[in-house]
């Protein structure tokens, strides 16, 4: 069963969070005070937490307490501040939705989350079709000349194009040696 902490400590205006969730399936547990959020943390596994419109203070404090979690816990951060998207980078949030809280797509994004976070857990991978290719190309380093006297092994990228034979055709700047 999928464990949802919802931190909310300030009432929303009439939105039930709470009861979205549930709707889904998922287990939820709310906390409304910082003792709370840190109890429920320590008191039973949660696979995803939901800061909902936390105080700044508060946000930080819930994530300083996941960052301790000896299992990483994703999270998602619903914030009416106005700063919200700068101070998200700090939380390290994995998604923040601004108000007002669209209810179909804060559960898009707790899928999204959930069904990442058990794809890793279960050691699974993600599969191509047989024959593609990767088509991230992967630069090959070749070494770089240093000044006499230095130790230190400098590499750049290696300029050419690999042949059909597996082979590299160097492409020549004139100051390689």
């Amino acid at each position: 069963m999928t464990t949802i902490l919802l931190f909310a400590p300030r009432l929303r205006d009439g939105t039930d969070l709470q009861g979205v969730l549930e709707a889904e399936g998922w287990t939820v547990v709310r906390a409304a005070s910082a003792r709370g959020f840190a109890a429920m943390m320590k008191a039973r596994h949660v696979d995803l937490v939901v800061l909902d419109d936390p105080p700044w203070e508060l946000a930080r404090f819930a994530v300083t307490a996941m960052d301790g979690a000896a299992d990483p816990v994703p999270r998602i951060w619903l914030s009416s501040l106005p700063e919200a998207p700068g101070h998200s980078a700090r939380l390290g949030v994995d998604a923040l939705l601004l108000a007002p809280i669209d209810k179909p797509k804060l559960v898009d994004q707790v899928q999204a989350l959930l069904s990442t976070r058990g794809s890793m857990a279960s050691g699974s991978h993600p599969t191509f079709p047989l024959g593609s290719t990767l088509t991230t190309p992967v630069p090959t380093l070749a070494p770089v000349a240093t000044p006499a006297g230095d130790t230190s092994v400098g590499l750049r990228p290696r300029k050419g194009r690999a042949r059909t034979d597996g082979s590299w055709e160097e492409e020549s700047t004139g100051n390689w040696p």
